[in-house]
This record gives structure tokens, sequence and C-alpha cells, in this order.
């Protein structure tokens, strides 16, 4: 019982990856072209 309970245990971790990998979320912060502001010597 304790070797199925851990099989199980094994394919939850990993399906918990694989839906944390190629779920749609967009809690990315915005990014793109900054210009450099400072000076160049």
């Amino acid at each position: 019982m304790k070797v199925l309970q851990s099989v199980l245990d094994a394919a939850q971790f990993v399906f918990d990856g694989f839906i944390e990998i190629f779920s749609d979320t967009d809690n990315y912060p915005m990014v793109g072209f900054q210009p450099y502001e400072g000076e160049i010597y």
C-alpha cells in the first residue's frame, strides 16, 4: 500500500510541475526597451 501511495505522490508531483510550466498565466512584469539615460565616457 505504501508503494502505491509513493507512486501516486510522484505522479502528482510531476503533474503539478507540468501544469506550472505550461499554464497560461500573466504574472510576469512588463518589460521592454528602456533607453540608457546615463553618460557615455
